[in-house]
């Protein structure tokens, strides 16, 4: 994917919030937030409410793409710019916003509060690094023609929009870094995008599926206010992931969670709940409590085993 030089986040006055470099040879910080600040006049160009929106700038062998939020205004560095770094961007500034949105509104100058945004930001751009669960898929139109190798027709006929990597490289025959090396390339020509929101959707329903009936279960046994009261409660550690709405609970925009979290952390929130489930009401139920989460989780898993391994959520 795009090699990332650096990241800038402005305030609407041109004010540097946060900047991390990558490639220090590529990059003066000084001078790139300089040049952020002196075009700050064009921030408000710089809105999805508006057309013709300004959204990168061209600066010899590099791009500096641009994203805005409601009060900030995200720069990434990179060397050449495809959806999926556009769509990292943009998880970025939404991520940065909901999570200093109140320190935003009253802010004090003191730059220091959003060094924290540092692991938000690993944990988005790990996701441009392709991993083997992730899913290539076709374009369906070029710009212009282009000419590709015919070492790569294999692994070109193999993308049809649902295998993993994984699979395109076993039916292949080759290494799974040799078929993310092409596809890296493919990508580059236009010809191919990865789809990396499908395989977090599966495993989100699959645990959805092992919470909903863990809460049936918690009703059957000890009535709906019970199971209510300990679902508001235990999600109150996993905010960033879950939800309750109308008594249930409920996973969080997928897109975004496909930027902050992989398949297997999926799973381990459902096991946290169920592990939750098991110590709140073992004094009420004992082993009954152990035994009943297990069996829900041993029939999700057998029934999904196929699909959870080749997602690579366990």
């Amino acid at each position: 994917m795009p090699r990332i030089y650096a990241l800038f986040i402005i305030n609407r006055n041109g004010v540097p919030l946060f900047t991390k470099t990558y490639a220090s040879s590529k990059v003066e910080p000084n001078l790139i937030s300089g040049f952020l600040t002196a075009v700050s006049s064009f921030v408000r160009e710089i809105s999805p409410e508006q057309k013709g929106a300004l959204r990168s700038i061209d600066a010899e062998d590099m791009k500096i793409m641009l994203e805005s939020g409601e009060n900030t205004v995200c720069a990434l560095l990179v060397d050449y710019e495809d959806k999926l770094s556009r769509e990292a961007l943009r998880a970025l500034v939404e991520k940065f916003e909901e999570k200093y949105r109140e320190v935003l509104k009253n802010w004090n100058g003191n730059v220091a509060v959003f060094d924290s945004f540092e692991e938000d930001i690993e944990k988005i751009l790990w996701v441009l690094t392709l991993k083997p669960y992730h899913v290539p898929i076709l374009k369906k139109r070029v710009e212009e023609d282009v000419k590709i190798s015919r070492d790569f027709w294999p692994l070109f006929a193999s993308i049809d929009g649902h295998k993993t990597i994984e699979e395109v490289a076993k039916e292949v025959g080759i290494s799974v870094d040799e078929a993310i090396a092409r596809i890296k390339d493919l990508a580059k020509t236009g010809l191919v995008d990865v789809d990396i929101v499908r395989p977090l959707q599966k495993i989100v329903e699959i645990g959805k599926d092992a919470i909903y009936k863990l809460f049936q279960t918690i009703q059957e046994i000890l009535g709906t206010k019970i199971g209510k009261k300990f679902m508001t409660e235990v999600v109150k550690p996993l905010k960033e992931f879950i939800e309750v709405h109308n008594g249930n609970i409920e996973f969080r925009d997928v897109r975004k969670l496909a930027w902050h979290c992989t398949p297997s952390e999926i799973l381990e929130v459902v096991e946290y709940i169920g592990i939750a489930f098991t110590k709140y009401f073992n004094p009420l139920l004992g082993k009954a409590s152990i035994k009943c989460w297990r069996k829900i989780e041993e029939e999700i898993i057998l029934k999904n085993k196929v699909e959870i391994k080749r997602l690579h959520a366990i």
